[in-house]
């Protein structure tokens, strides 16, 4: 299990925060056994506002059968939500910030 660093220096809890303002998409899969869900859950909650999707089954890649239609899911929610974020970007472009 990957999960060791949950709690260590490296624990990505304490830094994911940091994203934010900056978009971020949070992909789980119900029964992840690498990023398990109570880890998958605190690191939901300490980033700031993610979009978040859970998937059926396992962490992609660690099992040889990879199941194709939820990797294509996967990827196709992935490339929406760039989308998304690129179009807002867009729109926001030119437009004052804060109190400018």
């Amino acid at each position: 299990m990957v999960t060791w660093y949950f709690g260590s220096v490296w624990d990505p809890v304490k830094y994911v925060g940091r994203i934010a303002p900056n978009p971020l998409f949070i992909q789980n899969g119900k029964m992840d056994t690498l990023m398990v869900d109570v880890c998958a859950r605190a690191l939901q909650k300490a980033a700031k506002n993610p979009e978040i999707k859970w998937y059926e089954g396992d962490h992609l890649g660690t099992t040889r059968d990879l199941d194709m239609p939820l990797v294509m899911q996967v990827l196709d929610d992935a490339l929406m939500f760039i989308k998304k974020v690129d179009e807002r970007q867009a729109r926001d472009v030119g437009k004052p910030k804060g109190n400018e």
